[in-house]
């Protein structure tokens, strides 16, 4: 059956979408936002399992995600934003965000249909002479990622051939802290404008940050299982190379003149946000593990303050 599937477009298909697409552009609202970061760099950090639970949330007194609240200040931070993944997860959300596209529920769009034409952020911003380039300290095959990406519209593409482990490897890749410091001098040699996709995997599962690395020290006293103390420490652990991160931006003089759009890719797994007493109404069920932070810092622009407007993947 999978080998005989249909999958093409008709031309009643294709003339139904090309309709509705229209009477969409057409209604689009304008807003007093429209236009202020024209021209600047974009850099999409995509962190890995990172839930808007954590978000302003403490433990013993102690901030869980400090970089990540104060960033919040700085900018627009959308606390009713939702994930959209199917099996790809990871790979689900990239195409979502970059498409505004559904994923599929059966099988990987990245991987079954890496060579259709896509109208993606990275292409639309070529047409605007911006230079599309991809980070993540994976090999490139995979999720089927150097196939799509040309596909999207990416220039370039910097996996683990154009990173060097000199500390502990964290889920057997470098960690975050590493990986961005080895990215801060590749962002600056980019050719401008530039838009630059900016993938984490420290946070993935298992959750296993070596002891060296913690920046946490949740305590084993019962409050969470094994899974959800990890959990807490893997994103502690992302959020404090996140700020380096961005200090990084700053010491480069890349900060001032980028919208750094900042989101979770999915949820954790582990529900944490009902133990966090983020949701009490458990009726929401996978609606709480699936909402996700999405932050928006352009500086000197005006944009700030906090938006419970529903949105997902689809919106960014």
């Amino acid at each position: 059956g999978y080998a005989f599937r249909k999958t093409a477009l008709n031309a009643d298909d294709l003339s139904f979408a090309l309709e509705w697409f229209q009477d969409r552009v057409s209604t689009t609202a304008q807003t007093h936002w429209n236009g202020v970061a024209k021209g600047r760099n974009v850099i999409l950090l995509q962190v890995e399992s990172l839930e808007q639970s954590v978000i302003n949330e403490r433990i013993d007194g102690k901030e869980i995600t400090p970089t990540l609240n104060n960033l919040a200040k700085q900018g627009l931070l959308f606390r009713n934003y939702y994930t959209q993944v199917g099996p790809g997860n990871t790979a689900d959300a990239e195409f979502v965000t970059q498409n505004s596209i559904y994923p599929l529920s059966n099988t990987v769009a990245f991987i079954d249909y890496a060579h259709n034409t896509y109208t993606a952020l990275p292409r639309i911003l070529n047409d605007y002479g911006y230079h599309t380039v991809v980070f993540h300290d994976d090999t490139p095959t995979f999720w089927n990622r150097s196939n799509v990406y040309p596909s999207l519209g990416y220039d370039e593409i910097r996996s683990e051939e154009y990173y060097v482990a000199t500390g502990t490897k964290i889920q057997g890749h470098i960690g975050d802290r590493e990986f961005f410091a080895q990215t801060i001098p590749m962002l600056a040699a980019l050719p401008r404008p530039f838009m630059a996709t900016v993938i984490t995997i420290s946070s993935h599962t298992p959750f296993h940050i070596p002891p060296e690395e913690l920046v946490l020290a949740v305590p084993h006293d019962g409050r969470f299982t094994e899974r959800q103390r990890a959990y807490l420490e893997s994103i502690a652990y992302t959020d404090h190379a996140i700020g380096t991160f961005i200090e990084g931006l700053r010491a480069s003089d890349l900060y001032d003149n980028a919208v750094i759009v900042i989101f979770g890719d999915h949820g954790s797994f582990s529900d944490i946000a009902h133990i966090l007493g983020t949701s009490t109404d458990p009726s929401l069920g996978d609606l709480t593990t699936n909402r996700v932070p999405l932050l928006i810092i352009a500086p000197g622009t005006g944009l700030r303050g906090s938006r419970l407007t529903p949105g997902s993947h689809l919106d960014l």
